[in-house]
């Protein structure tokens, strides 16, 4: 098969168009040709002479069946990290499962069947440790592999951590129209996050409702892994979870493996601050045991004392940001490129991170990474949608009135969110708990709180006195 370029500007003038037609540019016009407005008929005849001369269907069965295999410097630069950063490597059970996943993707090849994995895990249990691992394995295998998430930050920030081989991480919606079994192992990392559908505004009416969004992905794959913490999931029509899972792949007949992962390397490895998490928000009834100077968390009274911890950090080499409930607007950024400064208290004024457009952009430039990794970030706000995927050694969290302590219980108050999904969902009270589960969690060594709501602030303190 050979490719033939071309390029049409529609709406480009041949009076506009002379640095494109520049003599500099011969030799490739010569080889790519551009059709400017008005010479459809020019465009037409270059196609004509092209195609149409039959054996279509063959061509395309080709493409199909073909062996997707990335080129040697995306493989150099996927294990260049994998190799260089400690985080990346595999441990205890996270090796177990990386072995029995492999070992069903080649059951798989040899004709067994299909299969659907679960890996469960809570937050920082390596559950993306093994995905990405199992990514760069199959593909060094010249297995056709892919990874993808239902988040655009967590999207983004794989994408940024293993720039050069960015187009290997995709987002679930990519997968819609992705032919059956077309791949042997199919990775989806934050499968809490599976949606519903894959329809969007853009979807044909024809081809709206026709699958679910599990469905379309377990097909995707010979093996689909899906790797999850239903406690994370902060969206109403993100329903990803064990039993549904368990569901679709029994009724498309693919047999069912899980995993679950435990050991915790997130916040300094202190399993007992994320247990501590996790009973404070109430999504566990065991109160865990004192952690000692393993993992540091404080209470603050003022917005300067939280915004302190940037500057503290940094000074120590470390990395910190801050991040907030969805208890503000969250504005478009303006031509001028000033961010709005939305999160107020008092006198105290910042933005959020700056909103994403609908434009593309490289994984360095994705307003959530110059956030996550660049200066610009450190006077920003990241609220759960810009924060979730991504790690720092420190967090200030602004825990906002949208999630409180009444009468014994918690309770979500939609007149303090402007995350106008959740605040209409008949599940907003366990969404805000999840949200603020993975706010609590983004420190790998310590958290800073400001709570906004007095009764709040002390039962947490309460809490707190209970366990250090």
């Amino acid at each position: 098969m050979k490719a033939s370029p071309a390029a049409w500007c529609h709406n480009l003038e041949e009076a506009d168009a002379a640095a494109l037609l520049d003599a500099r540019f011969a030799d490739l016009l010569e080889r790519s040709p551009l059709f400017l407005k008005g010479q459809q008929d020019g465009l037409a005849a270059h196609i004509g002479a092209r195609v149409g001369a039959g054996g279509g269907a063959r061509v395309l069965d080709r493409i199909l069946g073909a062996s997707f295999h990335p080129g040697p410097r995306v493989l150099d630069s996927l294990e260049q990290v994998l190799e260089a950063r400690r985080e990346w490597h595999l441990l205890d059970e996270q090796r177990v499962a990386f072995n029995e996943i492999l070992a069903e993707v080649r059951r798989a090849r040899a004709g067994a069947g299909r299969s659907v994995v679960l890996v469960r895990g809570a937050p920082g249990t390596g559950k993306t440790v093994v995905a990405v691992q199992l990514l760069a394995s199959a593909l060094r295998l010249e297995w056709k592999a892919a990874h993808a998430t239902g988040g655009k930050a967590f999207t983004t920030a794989l994408r940024s951590k293993f720039r050069g081989a960015h187009g290997l991480f995709l987002w679930n919606m990519s997968l819609r129209t992705a032919p059956t079994q077309g791949l042997d192992l199919l990775l989806v990392d934050e499968a809490h996050r599976v949606r519903e559908s894959s329809d969007m505004r853009f979807t044909p009416r024809a081809e709206r409702g026709k699958r679910s969004q599990a469905e379309e992905l377990i097909n995707a794959a010979r093996v689909a892994v899906f790797l999850l913490d239903e406690n994370q999931s902060v969206r109403p029509d993100e329903v990803g979870s064990t039993d549904l899972l368990r569901a679709e792949a029994k009724r498309l007949g693919a047999k069912v493996r899980e995993f679950d992962l435990e050991a915790q390397f997130r916040c300094g490895g202190c399993a007992e601050y994320l247990q501590w998490v996790d009973w404070l928000l109430e999504f566990r009834a065991e109160r865990p045991g004192p952690w000692g100077a393993r993992y540091e968390v404080s209470i603050v009274g003022t917005p300067e004392e939280l915004e302190a911890v940037v500057p503290e950090s940094r000074a120590r080499g470390e990395t910190a940001r801050l991040v907030a409930g969805f208890c503000w607007e969250w504005s478009a950024s303006p031509a001028d490129g000033r961010l709005v400064p939305d999160v107020v208290i008092g006198e105290w004024k910042r933005p959020w991170n700056e909103k994403p457009g609908d434009r593309p952009y490289k994984p360095g430039n994705h307003p959530y990474t110059l956030w996550a990794d660049t200066e610009v970030g450190e006077r920003q706000i990241g609220c759960i949608y810009s924060a979730q995927g991504f790690d720092f050694a420190r967090v200030g969290v602004i825990w906002g009135p949208d999630l409180v302590r009444r009468g014994g219980r918690w309770v979500a108050r939609k007149e303090h969110s402007f995350d106008r999904p959740v605040r209409s969902s008949g599940d907003m009270l366990k969404l805000v708990r999840n949200a603020y589960r993975v706010l609590l969690t983004r420190g790998m060594r310590g958290v800073r709180l400001l709570i906004l709501d007095d009764e709040t602030r002390e039962y947490v303190r309460g809490a707190l006195t209970l366990v250090v």
